[in-house]
Parts: structure tokens; C-alpha cells; sequence
């Protein structure tokens, strides 16, 4: 991952780059559920099939499997799964639009006689990856936030079925590939989005079904479906989170541009890996958030994180280490090891 950051004018505008070995789940069994040719494996529920007329909207295109919107319903998994790792690359070719992938169906047109029972993963444009409860449920972090009040839960119709996903920047624009990665072990489910953790689910009330594919009004294309079984989720590290505080400068003879600053760092895991995440850092100005770049850090031997940036002019190391709800780091120039500046940050919502 290459991206531009500006820190604090010790370096400028500079990228990153950081190759770091990926701790990917034990897999047992890997196979593509879509064999680029025709719907093998696959089965069409429409609510509309017993009439002979209806078209099935799902077809093989180009390679790929397209779901066309019309007429409305679901392609279904002959098959059940447990314990999996299912990628999913997808696009809305034209416009934004709606669909979703459903894991651990069961029961067909069990809700409003279209949708069945199931979780279901969402993919409608600007909302990837949350949860909606099919006569199935799913406990997360911040439930209330994320769900609304607790007496308005429910799986059926008329209730709070949705659950709202972390992020709001993971998916790309119209046009382009996303990639979603879902995790189903045991009762839990792990989604990531261009790999972003952006929902993190436990105590489901299903731990097996079929896979289900939504035809829902617009039109999707795929081009990757890959299950692989695990044994065990992705875990998520430490340092993932939101981190408040200061970058307090150290060596202001060798650089005097340095000022102290006060900063926050937004850290996501990567789908595949505990040992790389994506960290954003802004500066806060008068109360108010500027962003300042990205970075990729790797996980080191002894836990803690860096990355390292190297260009004609500097080569700078950051090092950051979490114990608990504290983050505290450092930033070093590389040919002389003089330390450039000290981070001491908080946990957002942390003791």
C-alpha cells in the first residue's frame, strides 16, 4: 500500500510502504463457488418461478455471475457450510444499488415471503457491510448505538433488524471492484470491506446454512467467490481502534520545523492478517480534525508496530507499542537513530 502523509514537516509529503508476513486462519478446504461458466452449485428462489414467464435474474456474463435486480429474489447455495471464510469481489457497474449476501439460510420466504431466514450481509452501495437480522440474530459492541433501542429489536417484521456497520469510507466508487471478506466460526460472524473491519458479530442464533446471493433492483457483478474452511476467526490486534493525544517533539536542533501537536490515530485491521493494519493520523486544529496521511504497520517480534518510510531525503522509522488503553511511541530519523518526536496517546472511550 502506497499512500501520501504529511507529518508535522519532518519529512514533507512522503508514501509508505510496509511488507509485512500476513497470520492468515488455519484452512482445511479451499474452493471457488463459482465456476466462471454457468450457476452449478447454485439454485434460484423467485417468488414469482411458478410463473413460467419470469426471467431468472441471475445469469453468467463475461465470466462473471450477474445478478440483474428483476424480478426479485435470492440464488441459493445447493449446498450448507459452517466454520468458512467466503470472499466475495463484486461491483455496481452503472449505478449504486442494493444486494447482500446471506449466510447460515435456512427456511426459504421466511419474511415478507421473499427473504429467508438467515443473516444477512449487506452490500447496498454506501452501507456495505452491515448486519440484517432475518428471523436470525446477532449481538455487537455498542448494540444500542448501533441498533437503536433495545425494545424495538426483534428479526421479524417491523422490527429494528438492522445493525449499522463501522465504517463509512471502506467501499470504492461506482464502477470498481470491492472485496468482501466474511468469517463464520462457531456463532460469530467477522466482515471486512477492501479490508476494513467493518462488523464484528458474536452469540448468532445459526452457526450453519446455505449461502445466498440477493437479486434486490440493481444490478451486481461478481467475480470472486471463494470459501475457504477455518477453525478460527481472524483475530483482531490490540492497536485496533481509535487513539487520542499527543506528538510531542524531541530534537528540535536537528529539527526545528517540529512543533507539538495534538493528534488522533484511527487504526483497522486487514482481512487475512493479524499482523498489518492501516493507520490514519489527523492533527487537531482548534478543535477541529485534519487529515494528515496513512500508513501501513507491520506487527514486530516483541508486539510492538512500525513502519518505515525512505525517500532521497530522510528515511524515518515510527514505533508504537499499546499496553492496555495507552498507545506510546516514537518517531526516529533512521541514519542517525536520533528520535524525532514522542506519541502518547489514549484509547477514544477508553479508562
Amino acid at each position: 500500500m502506497k499512500r501520501s502523509i504529511l507529518l508535522a514537516a519532518i519529512a514533507g509529503m512522503f508514501s509508505a510502504t510496509v511488507n509485512c508476513q500476513q497470520a492468515a486462519p488455519v484452512a482445511r478446504l479451499q474452493r471457488s463457488l463459482f465456476n466462471g461458466k454457468d450457476l452449478s452449485g447454485w439454485h434460484v428462489d423467485v417468488p414469482a418461478d411458478s410463473n413460467v414467464r419470469v426471467r431468472n435474474p441471475f445469469v453468467v456474463r463475461n465470466g462473471m455471475l450477474v445478478s440483474l435486480g428483476e424480478p426479485r429474489g435470492h440464488l441459493i447455495s445447493d449446498s450448507s457450510y459452517r466454520d468458512y471464510r467466503l470472499e466475495v469481489e463484486y461491483r455496481f457497474p452503472a449505478t449504486p444499488g442494493n444486494a447482500g449476501v446471506l449466510v447460515h439460510a435456512s427456511t426459504p420466504r421466511a419474511l415478507y415471503k421473499m427473504f429467508p431466514r438467515s443473516i444477512e450481509v449487506q452490500m447496498e452501495h454506501g452501507n456495505a457491510g452491515d448486519f440484517w437480522c432475518i428471523l436470525e440474530d446477532i449481538r455487537v459492541p455498542d448494540m444500542q448505538r448501533r441498533r437503536g433501542p433495545p425494545a424495538e429489536w426483534g428479526t421479524t417484521e417491523g422490527k429494528a433488524r438492522r445493525i449499522l456497520n463501522l465504517t463509512d469510507s471502506s467501499e470504492r466508487p461506482v464502477g470498481q471492484w470491492n472485496r468482501m471478506v466474511i468469517e463464520a466460526v462457531g456463532r460469530s460472524i467477522r466482515v471486512w470491506v477492501n479490508g476494513d473491519l467493518v462488523n464484528d458479530g458474536s452469540k448468532a442464533t445459526a452457526n450453519h446454512g446455505r449461502i445466498a446471493l440477493q437479486s434486490e433492483g440493481s444490478e451486481v457483478e461478481f467475480r470472486k467467490l471463494s470459501l475457504t474452511s477455518i477453525t478460527r476467526l481472524t483475530q483482531t490486534p490490540s492497536i485496533v481502534g481509535s487513539w487520542h493525544g499527543t506528538s510531542t517533539c524531541v530534537d528540535k536542533v536537528h529539527f526545528p520545523a517540529c512543533n507539538d501537536e495534538e493528534v488522533i490515530y484511527d487504526v483497522r485491521a486487514r482481512s487475512g492478517t493479524a499482523d498489518t493494519v492501516d493507520l490514519r493520523a489527523d492533527k487537531v486544529v482548534n478543535g477541529v480534525r485534519e487529515f494528515m496521511g496513512e500508513l501501513v504497520f507491520g506487527r514486530r517480534g516483541d508486539g510492538s508496530w512500525s513502519s518505515v518510510f525512505k525517500n532521497t531525503r530522510v528515511t524515518i522509522r515510527f514505533e508504537l507499542s499499546v499496553n492496555g488503553t495507552a498507545m506510546t511511541g516514537r518517531i526516529l530519523d533512521v541514519p542517525s537513530e536520533r528520535i524525532i518526536r514522542r506519541i502518547s496517546l489514549r484509547r477514544l472511550g477508553g479508562a
